[in-house]
């Protein structure tokens, strides 16, 4: 079997569990397998910890407008 090399995106995506099963199945693999891999990862997953958490929401006029035109543009039934 050759060995498959892994980017810093791939990592970044296994970080994020945006990775197929499969993907995610070898990625672990390889991660156990060779050393400087790991070290990437874990500094990939030391800066990602050390970003802030952000989250964001809508204001509520912006979701009044929204909902306002969805109602005003409603299809309709027969």
């Amino acid at each position: 079997m050759m060995n498959k090399t892994y980017t810093e995106e791939d990592l970044i995506r296994f970080y994020y569990k945006e990775t197929t099963a499969k993907e995610s199945i070898e990625i672990a693999e390889a991660l156990e397998k060779d050393y400087r891999l790991m070290e990437e990862y874990s500094g990939i997953t030391k800066t990602l910890n050390a970003l802030p958490r952000v989250t964001f929401a809508p204001s509520s006029k912006s979701v009044r407008n929204i909902l306002d035109y969805s109602s005003s543009t409603r299809l309709e039934t027969c």
